[in-house]
């Protein structure tokens, strides 16, 4: 599969990645709201196959690397990932970008492009993004992207703000 937007090239991630993906989750600013905090090398690496890799292997999709059209550079990823929220299985758009990268408007032209993808190609009705309350910035993300907060709950022992988006 391959996305391209005005400025992004979106695409799977492949075992090469790892040496620009690991500066990106070792980023603690980028990774200020995961669940993991910021990674080492090694443990970019474990995310890359069993978050990533795996993901493809096991569901045929997952988070692609978000290419810049302008340096050719990988600056961040964004993809459906399949979660449970609540017992309820779902599937998420997950992103990260790399912090110089922020306030240009790729993440939400990212989630545009993954949603729209991730409906039409994938067949998914519902997609979800969960964001802490103080991740304004992934909160705006989300909502231009047309994502509604629809509750609030705790997963992986963070409260959570669960944002849905529904085929129409």
């Amino acid at each position: 599969m391959d996305i391209e937007t005005k400025r992004l090239v979106i695409r799977e991630f492949s075992e090469e990645d790892l040496d620009a993906l690991a500066p990106i989750l070792g980023d603690p600013q980028v990774m200020e709201y995961s669940v993991t905090g910021p990674l080492s090398r090694e443990g970019a690496s474990e995310y890359l196959q069993k978050r990533i890799l795996q993901h493809y292997r096991e569901h045929g999709c997952g988070l692609w690397a978000l290419i810049s059209k302008e340096t050719n550079q990988l600056i961040g990823f964004a993809g459906p990932i399949h979660q449970e929220i609540d017992g309820e299985p779902c599937v998420e758009i997950g992103y990260r970008l790399v912090s110089s990268e922020w306030g240009k408007g790729l993440a939400t032209e990212a989630t545009i492009a993954v949603r729209d993808y991730c409906l039409k190609e994938l067949k998914f009705d519902k997609l979800i993004a969960i964001i802490e309350p103080n991740n304004v910035r992934s909160a705006r993300v989300i909502e231009k992207a047309g994502f509604k907060l629809s509750k609030q709950t705790i997963f992986h022992g963070f409260n959570v703000g669960i944002y849905t988006y529904e085929k129409t």
